[in-house]
């Protein structure tokens, strides 16, 4: 899924930097990585037609262009944080939740008959110690997974979480505010530029929005474990039990901070496409 994302952004980037060049903006250095050809800016100069900006407008893209390769670079690295660095973790631990040993004890009676009834109860005895033994390894190997991974999530992306939704409406506002600006100026945008603007946007509003359905799901399996820890801990280990429900009332607490931060920069969203075109 990475390498497809990437290879996506490689696409459309080299479109929108086909189109800067096209308009001398100074994108030369940017050229040869994405693999912009003379035959590229041939097709780009037809599509584009008359259509010419002024320098003041070409400072502006290259300052939006500087933008997109900022937050397009963070998404990918955040994105393979959370896939190859953190949400393994996580996985373990769901993994060993789904396979913790049963807590109920076995039922004898009316299985066996009187003279075997007391050999099984004993037997039963043994293994309820012996799970009881591996259900207290699987909480403190469980517990480990999901704190690591919450440490992981902390170094690498957390705090740019925010950073990064403030940056995408930043640049979203401008680009919309540009071609609002031409349009009040009745100039005539080709849609080739009006495309490729489109495009650049839609593709990294779709990665954040994969970004947090990656985090809702990584925090949705946190607390499910925590849940099946909490209850194995009651039999197990009573005394973990306050810890653990202290823990996953911090882990509830962090997700629904993510899930706020969300709603609001996707309301942002809509209020700032809500301007575009003069609406």
């Amino acid at each position: 899924m990475h390498e497809q994302r990437k290879a996506r952004y490689r696409t459309h980037l080299k479109d929108f930097i086909t189109m800067l060049h096209t308009l001398d903006v100074d994108v030369e250095a940017h050229k040869e990585l994405f693999q912009v050809t003379e035959n590229d800016v041939k097709r780009m100069k037809e599509k584009l037609g008359k259509f010419d900006i002024n320098d003041n407008e070409r400072k502006r893209l290259r300052g939006i262009f500087d933008d997109i390769l900022f937050v397009t670079d963070k998404l990918l690295l955040m994105e393979r944080n959370l896939w190859t660095n953190i949400k393994p973790w996580v996985q373990q631990a769901e993994d060993i939740r789904i396979n913790l040993p049963p807590s109920a004890g076995m039922d004898v009676a009316g299985f066996f008959s009187k003279s075997r009834i007391g050999i099984v109860r004993n037997i039963s005895k043994s293994i309820q110690k012996t799970g009881a033994k591996n259900r207290k390894d699987s909480i403190k190997t469980m517990r480990q997974l999901v704190l690591g991974s919450i440490n992981l999530e902390h170094k690498t992306f957390f705090d740019d979480y925010p950073e990064i939704l403030n940056r995408v409406e930043s640049l979203t506002r401008r680009l919309i505010k540009m071609e609002n600006n031409w349009r009040e100026d009745k100039v005539k945008l080709p849609q080739v530029f009006i495309d490729t603007n489109d495009i650049v946007r839609e593709i990294i509003h779709e990665d954040l929005a994969e970004i947090f359905k990656d985090i809702f799901h990584m925090y949705t399996l946190r607390t499910k474990v925590y849940n099946s820890m909490i209850a194995a801990a009651q039999k197990a280990n009573p005394g973990m039990v306050e810890a653990l429900e202290e823990e996953r009332t911090k882990i509830c607490r962090v997700g629904n901070h993510y899930t706020s931060l969300h709603d609001k920069h996707f309301k942002t969203l809509n209020k700032l496409y809500g301007q575009l075109g003069g609406k």
